[in-house]
């Protein structure tokens, strides 16, 4: 892996790290408060772009940004055809097996 690749994938794991962050949070809240008119991507679009649009264009720029965006969506393209996420097997429980037979039990009387 290339020094330029291994870098990438640290921005990204990093930046998706953050974000399941943040992801996570907003579900507690709706869990919580329930549901608001707007889902978790449109209100993260909302406040990521935001801080896009003060933050990171004044220093790269339009042109950086669409490339960048370019570079994000093959990267995605790359994950969904290459990375597979297969089901857990559902654990199998089984219970102890005795050494002997239980024995059945018997109640005196009193009397």
């Amino acid at each position: 892996m290339s020094d330029a690749v291994d870098e990438f994938t640290a921005a990204v794991v990093e930046i998706g790290a953050f974000l399941s962050q943040i992801g996570a949070h907003m579900a507690q809240s709706q869990a919580i408060h329930g549901p608001g008119e707007r889902t978790i991507p449109e209100i993260l679009h909302e406040l990521l772009g935001g801080t896009f649009a003060l933050s990171v264009e004044p220093v790269h720029g339009d042109a950086s940004l669409g490339s960048a965006a370019a570079v994000m969506r093959t990267a995605l393209e790359a994950i969904e055809n290459e990375i597979f996420l297969v089901p857990h097997e559902r654990p199998v429980r089984s219970l102890p097996r005795r050494s002997h037979p239980t024995k059945k039990r018997t109640r005196r009387r009193k009397g």
